[in-house]
């Protein structure tokens, strides 16, 4: 930090060659993963002020290497299939961060270590752990003595996982802070310039919670469709994904002014979807359906690019449909 300090000082002409003593005040706020806005807000970061910017201000950004899935699963099946995807996919998956609730976190791991034989080495990090015992998981996990970590959101942040491949989550966080949890959970993989992937097992219910996360953290979410038996515990067709599968999407565009500036035109949804594909081959993927409403449309997309249309449209409020 003393190193830093002296290199943003030397930068900004602060601290120059022959400038022995520096006369003028400078406040340093030094803040990890990224500059939250109540620094700016609070004045220490003024319009006409210099900051360095070195990850990013204000916002919550995922690891360029990191590629997110993500694949709908009843919440009561989660731990089977969980159990069954580490097992029968773990070339796939390789060395594995699980994030889950207290209760899933020790049904999962009842499930794996029940495996005979045990196909999985496994450590689990939870609030239920003593210190020593948190410190002992992190440590086989970073050794590579275990390859897969079961843990809470205890260990979201402040810990430090070497090459983690994958992140599983068996459940979303749904508070206020949704978006920087999830962030702080897939972060644990792709790190320093690696590649990793994350994946999200979800039902219906947590739609709104994930495509609100989608939508803060510019996150892509690709649909995960798992091959072999794998597939089973999850109520999936069994083997991969079915070229013909599709997912039905629907587009809303409304007058943002409706309440204060009514007569403002606002081009409809139909002209909002073509206008954004308009130069791109997924428009030739697309099904239109008949709509009431010029407010509204509803198309098909082929599932296996479902995720490049919502991030064509992930400034407008586009729903998956059931």
């Amino acid at each position: 930090m003393k190193n830093l300090l002296k290199y943003i000082r030397r930068a900004n002409g602060s601290l120059a060659e022959g400038l022995l003593t520096d006369m003028r005040s400078h406040h340093y706020v030094l803040c990890g993963a990224t500059i939250p806005n109540w620094v700016i807000k609070a004045g220490f970061l003024g319009v006409k002020k210099y900051y360095y910017q070195l990850v990013a201000a204000g916002s919550v950004k995922l690891p360029e290497g990191l590629e997110v899935l993500r694949m709908p699963c009843p919440y009561e099946v989660r731990v089977r299939t969980a159990a069954q995807l580490l097992r029968l996919q773990h070339d796939f998956f390789g060395r594995t961060i699980v994030f889950g609730t207290p209760k899933q976190v020790a049904a999962l791991e009842k499930e794996l270590l029940a495996a005979v034989p045990a196909a999985l080495s496994v450590r689990t990090l939870t609030e239920a752990k003593d210190e020593v015992e948190r410190l002992s998981a992190v440590e086989d996990f970073n050794s590579k003595t275990a390859d897969t970590l079961l843990c809470t959101d205890i260990a979201a942040r402040g810990l430090d996982m070497v090459e983690a491949q994958t992140v599983l989550m068996l459940s979303l966080p749904s508070h206020v802070l949704a978006a920087e949890t999830f962030v702080h959970r897939a972060g644990r993989t792709a790190r320093v310039f690696h590649t990793g992937r994350c994946l999200v097992l979800h039902d219906a219910t947590e739609r709104e919670v994930l495509d609100g996360i989608a939508r803060t953290t510019h996150a892509t979410f690709k649909l995960f469709v798992p091959a072999g038996a794998a597939a089973e515990a999850g109520g999936a067709k069994k083997g991969k994904a079915e070229p013909s599968a599709t997912v039905r999407l629907q587009l809303t565009v409304r007058n943002p002014f409706q309440f204060t500036k009514p007569n403002v035109k606002v081009p409809s949804a139909v002209e909002v979807l073509e206008k954004q594909l308009a130069n791109s081959p997924l428009r030739a993927s697309l099904t239109l359906e008949a709509s009431e409403s010029p407010e509204v449309v509803r198309f098909s997309v082929p599932a296996s690019v479902a995720h490049e249309v919502k991030a064509k449209l992930w400034k407008y409020k586009l729903e998956e449909l059931h």
